[in-house]
């Protein structure tokens, strides 16, 4: 495998943190991401067929700050109109307004659940409940990192645009409140924590859908994986992406070479959200697919980074243009299991039919298609 396509980054010294900013660290270790198919043995409590559930903020702060809070749940016609997982861990709601996603459900009319699925603990014929919530990170949070790990392996592709309008909002709504929680989870040193290589897990708008080589928005192409990796030696910046070619029969490798800039984030478009967020700037001059130069026109993404431990963190889009509501999460990896996926995806075929068609010349295949879909848009059934 051409070994051009990346170049691994030299290790850095890491600088020595004071005691306060490791003790932070310490506190919140680790951060994920939760839906509803992420997790086998996630159910449903009473919600039937409802519209998608609001994506709102978790909560301030200062309500973050505080591990076990009270609050009232009441069962309305269509029932109580919350999802949590194996973990109890609320995944969503849509009609409790002082229950937040991220709350692990710990009591219920004062009977600790002590291990039991929240559904064996309702009484069905009860209208109102006492819940005890715990919001502490040290309890929530590794619930969440299994979820998101479940979740990232259980996708074919990154993007979360073609999923069910259900499941799309829970997403949102979980990024937003892992957002939240990661308000002040900032490295000391924005720069040397974004050394290395990360894997995108999951992503929303057309970062995601075409990739930054924008090779993914071509017809039935799709982006397979993508992969960033950061240096502190020239070309600092690089993306490398696996895109699904079915007309080919195979995948493509992208590459993108440039230099990134990491300093102050853009003003934030969430109050309460400024100290766990970071600027980054990646300016791409070089694009080469299959190892060879496709082009060297500039390209340059602004984002907003929210670290959510040393080894997630969340990227928006930032500055004119940016569409609310996409973003990117990147997970850290490493160097040899980046390159190991890389050289199994590239091998990889595409479609049914791709073996049967190699000897077929593009053009032929091209023109075949062009007919077949001509011929099919003027049938009429």
């Amino acid at each position: 495998f051409p070994h051009s396509l990346i170049t691994t980054p030299s290790p850095s010294a890491r600088k020595p943190q004071p005691p306060e900013a490791m003790a932070r660290g310490a506190k919140i270790s680790a951060f994920a991401l939760v839906t509803w198919t992420a997790c086998a043995s996630a159910f449903r409590l009473g919600l039937g067929a409802r519209p998608s559930p609001r994506v709102r903020r978790v909560c301030s702060l200062s309500t973050l700050a505080m591990s076990t809070v009270t609050v009232e749940v009441s069962r309305g016609l269509e029932g109580l109109g919350i999802e949590v997982n194996s973990d109890n861990l609320v995944v969503s709601e849509t009609d409790q307004p002082d229950l937040n996603v991220g709350d692990v459900v710990i009591s219920v009319d004062g009977e600790p659940l002590a291990g039991r699925k929240l559904s064996a603990v309702l009484d069905q014929e009860s209208s109102t409940y006492t819940f005890e919530v715990s919001r502490d990170p040290a309890k929530c949070l590794p619930a969440l990192e299994r979820a998101l790990l479940q979740l990232g392996t259980g996708l074919e592709q990154p993007s979360v645009d073609e999923l069910e309008d259900e499941q799309r909002a829970r997403i949102h709504g979980v990024v937003a409140a892992l957002e939240d929680m990661a308000a002040a989870a900032a490295p000391a040193n924005p720069l040397e924590a974004m050394q290395g290589f990360w894997k995108l897990i999951l992503g929303a708008g057309p970062g995601t859908t075409a990739g930054c080589s924008g090779m993914a928005a071509g017809s039935d192409c799709s982006l397979v994986a993508q992969w960033q990796a950061f240096s502190d030696k020239e070309p600092s910046c690089q993306v490398v992406e696996i895109i699904a070619d079915p007309l080919l029969g195979r995948n493509n490798v992208a590459a993108l070479k440039g230099s990134a800039e990491v300093g102050a984030a853009p003003p934030p478009d969430v109050e309460d959200r400024p100290s766990g967020v970071a600027g980054l700037t990646e300016t791409y001059t070089r694009t080469e697919v299959g190892g060879s130069l496709s082009t060297s026109d500039a390209k340059v993404l602004s984002r907003r980074c929210t670290y959510l431990s040393a080894q997630a963190r969340i990227c928006r889009p930032a500055g004119k243009g940016a569409v609310v509501g996409d973003f990117s999460i990147y997970w850290k990896t490493t160097a040899d299991a980046a390159q190991l996926e890389i050289a199994r995806l590239a091998d990889a075929k595409v479609g049914n039919a791709a073996e049967e068609e190699e000897d077929i010349p593009l053009w032929e295949r091209r023109l075949r298609d062009d007919n077949y879909d001509d011929e099919a848009l003027s049938e009429i059934p």
